[in-house]
């Protein structure tokens, strides 16, 4: 959700829209997953859907394709604990990703969990996963497919046997283990009777669990009292002592607090509260790392030393005043977009953005730079880890036809070694990236990514999709999907444009047609999530420029957004106001609320799982039925609402190859390709 802000507030300050539908009850009725006429409704969309997408020719011949294709794997994740490195990584024939332990001097990886083995069925899959300081124990998290219930447990790493804990109702509940591994501190959602049913999702609270103990016992540690909307993680410092809690209010705004773990009183002590800014923290030592958007819209990094305070301005001559006396300014603002950063021996490591491509850069203790850190081509930083008193550190990197690679840098080096590789399961050669730009309504240049097979013409008969990215010009933009081999294959073209901006989306469609790359009856916009919002919004806004649109669990009802768990920790993000300080339309920004009766609408295939964590399915059942009820086109408005499925976790290979197979079938379909 991260840029959800930026996104409304430009798309507001676009071309005036159509006056909408502003009914904030718009459709409610679908809301209610649980009642049996919504259930019908549902499942018979979704056989209608299935019916028409599995009778596409050629569907399953591209869906094996498409399984030869994703064999390629992946790196899906990192951390280093003590001297372990953690590599979580799904190879062919892997329904889920597998987590592997590389030990110094060690030539081959422990196999530390293997879901599938679990579950050979596919009935769990894997939610998160948490390693303790030193690496030898691990807690997990699995959700049970069937129930949609996230349960944590914890793993002795090197003999792969589960101790006997169990916690349930805890998603994405993280482990913040105490040095000697006897327990670890944990999010985790109430138990139903405790609260309304409505509210099961929200009053997530942080408690703190012994091994072996009966979690109903479990002591309540931050969040009693606090508002049911916000999100609370817990993380702890690499020795043990200091428990750093973030609480997310919302994408835009969220505070920290800290426990010495050592001091006579574990009270929680603020760091920042009440401030309309992003605050990230990692430690090193003693000190506390903060990313923050304060006063700083691409980002830049403070510290504080809880021992001794820092001077207002540092010792550094140019470094900008803070508003907190004990804050020192580390990492300057600069040109370029702050993603993410690693605090190493003698400094820290950012991660930052140049027209989507990501850059890496060591800064010593005092905010000067010190040197760029080259990696192996255009591409993506997708994970970053290291360990506050090392110089060594890892990244994961990829790009559109580069596959990812686990990297092992230095920071007082320059290069990056490939520790591992996955091995690409077409030729690279074969196909080409290229960064492009145009002009957007205020003149100014927008970066826009194409992809596709080497020599495509400009003959405006490429099969052509725009790509939403889902945090806009916030994440980075080169990124490795086998699967799009299948597209490239048979001639289509990707274009993702690097900005936060719903109208760039469709300004880069209006810029391919224009530079006959291709035309409408070729063209779709795609999106997930936040890039769903983004790419239905164009499509219903713009009909006349797509054929089709392929949306995964977008966010399409923004009025109603409170209403439908967990939709009220994004509605603080909605007060949003315009160049002139007046709130905006909501409206205005919602693709639901601005379909119309009789509109010739393009093309959709929308598609929601059932467990998603984050957009509930019913704002995909909404759009789907505004549209087939509204539109004059005769085109197909398709409603997948897939069990088994959340959206990016929990998803097992076969989901996965099936989504994959209905979309392309689809687009396909529609633009008229053979």
């Amino acid at each position: 959700m991260t840029g959800l802000l930026l996104v409304l507030a430009a798309w507001a300050a676009a071309a005036p829209v159509k006056e909408p539908a502003a009914d904030p009850d718009l459709l409610s009725w679908l809301e209610n997953g649980s009642s049996p006429m919504v259930e019908w409704w549902s499942a018979d969309a979704d056989s209608k859907a299935a019916d028409f997408l599995g009778a596409l020719p050629g569907r399953e011949r591209l869906r094996q394709r498409l399984g030869e294709l994703m064999r390629a794997g992946s790196i899906e994740g990192i951390e280093v604990r003590g001297e372990r490195l953690f590599v979580l990584r799904r190879s062919s024939g892997d329904l889920q990703p597998k987590l592997f332990v590389h030990d110094p001097g060690e030539e081959t990886p422990l196999l530390a969990l293997d879901v599938d083995a679990i579950s050979p069925d596919g009935t769990w899959a894997l939610d998160w996963w948490s390693p303790s300081l030193d690496g030898a124990l691990l807690a997990y998290g699995l959700t049970d497919l069937r129930v949609g219930e996230s349960v944590v447990r914890v793993r002795d790493v090197d003999s792969a046997v589960d101790l006997p804990d169990r916690i349930p109702r805890a998603p994405a509940a993280g482990a913040a283990w105490l040095a000697d591994r006897t327990g670890f501190f944990y999010g985790r959602l109430p138990k139903p009777g405790s609260v309304p049913e409505a509210e099961l999702d929200y009053h997530r609270r942080i408690y703190f669990h012994l091994l072996g103990t009966d979690p109903l016992d479990d002591p309540l540690v931050f969040g009693g009292g606090r508002p049911k909307e916000e999100w609370p993680e817990a993380r702890m410092s690499p020795d043990g002592r200091y428990l750093l809690v973030t609480v997310r209010q919302g994408s835009r705004r969220s505070e920290l607090y800290v426990s010495d773990l050592r001091a006579k009183s574990t009270d929680f002590v603020t760091i920042v509260a009440g401030a309309d800014a992003l605050f990230e923290g990692k430690f090193g030592g003693d000190t506390l790392y903060i990313l923050t958007n304060e006063d700083a819209p691409r980002g830049r990094i403070a510290a504080t030393d809880f021992r001794k305070p820092f001077k207002v301005l540092g010792l550094r001559p140019k470094a900008r005043a803070w508003k907190r006396p004990n804050w020192r300014e580390v990492v300057p603002e600069g040109p370029l977009a702050i993603a993410g950063f690693e605090p190493v021996e003698g400094g820290v490591v950012v991660h930052s953005l140049e027209r989507g491509i990501s850059r890496l850069s060591v800064y010593d203790l005092e905010g000067t730079g010190l040197r760029e850190i080259a990696l192996p081509g255009s591409g993506s930083v997708r994970a970053l880890a290291g360990r506050p008193r090392s110089d060594a550190f890892y990244v994961v990197h990829e790009s559109f036809f580069a596959p990812t690679a686990l990297l092992r840098c230095a920071a007082g080096g320059s290069a990056a070694s490939v520790v591992s590789a996955v091995a690409p399961s077409w030729r690279p050669g074969a196909f080409e990236a290229r960064e492009e730009s145009f002009l957007d309504r205020d003149g100014k240049a927008v970066t826009v990514w194409l992809a596709s097979r080497k020599g495509l013409r400009r003959d405006r008969n490429a099969p052509a999709m725009v790509l939403a990215p889902g945090a806009g010009a916030a994440a980075p933009v080169p990124f490795f999907a086998p699967h799009l081999a299948a597209w490239f294959e048979k001639g289509g073209l990707l274009a993702v444009p690097v900005s936060e901006k719903a109208v760039d989306l469709e300004d880069a469609a209006r810029w391919l047609v224009a530079k006959e790359f291709t035309r409408p009856e070729r063209l779709a916009a795609v999106g997930t999530g936040l890039g769903g919002l983004a790419a239905g919004w164009a499509a219903v806004r713009a009909p006349e420029v797509f054929r089709a649109a392929a949306l995964s669990s977008p966010w399409t009802d923004l009025l109603g957004l409170g209403r439908m768990s967990p939709g009220a920790r994004w509605v603080r993000d909605y007060d949003v106001r315009g160049p002139d300080g007046l709130p905006l339309r909501l409206a205005e920004m919602s693709p639901l609320h601005q379909v119309e009766q009789g509109v010739p609408y393009p093309a959709f295939l929308i598609s929601a799982g059932t467990w998603d964590q984050e957009v509930h399915p019913s704002q995909s059942r909404k759009l789907a039925a505004r549209l087939q009820a509204c539109t004059s086109s005769g085109k197909p408005v398709l409603l997948r609402v897939r069990a088994r499925a959340g959206r990016e976790r929990g998803r097992p290979l076969d989901v996965v190859l099936d989504e994959l197979a209905d979309r392309y079938a689809f687009l396909l379909r529609e633009l008229g390709v053979q």
